[in-house]
């Protein structure tokens, strides 16, 4: 079952010269079980899910992926993203009130993520 969860507001990229961006659009990749976004190397890709653009804060996180929460429902804690073109397995790090952060812990299937894609839960 398919359920929509939101919507991309951004994505913020690390890039090979260490300079941190955000971007409106990145091609996520997987090759022998590593990932990369944009070509560049990714350890771990962080999803955040929060209510609204206010509660946006940037921690230390390399490479990740901002989406507006617009339905509600109760979230488990290891599931399938789609995110445009791309699909994750992911795990639920943590749950602040209104503020969720999941990690991918595998690419289902590599594509682009772009901001204003529709997410769901597979």
């Amino acid at each position: 079952m398919r359920r929509k969860v939101g919507r991309v507001l951004f994505s913020r990229v690390t890039l090979k010269n260490g300079q941190i961006t955000t971007r409106e659009r990145i091609l996520i990749n997987t090759e022998r079980e590593k990932f990369f976004v944009d070509s560049v190397p990714a350890e771990k890709i962080k999803i955040y899910m929060c209510e609204d653009e206010e509660s946006v804060t940037f921690g230390d996180e390399r490479f990740s992926i901002w989406v507006k929460i617009e339905n509600y429902f109760k979230l488990p804690n290891k599931f399938i993203i789609e995110i445009g073109d791309v699909k994750f397995e992911v795990e639920m790090l943590f749950n602040r009130r209104g503020f969720w952060c999941f990690e991918a812990k595998k690419i289902l299937k590599a594509g682009f993520v772009k901001s204003g894609h529709e997410v769901f839960i597979c």
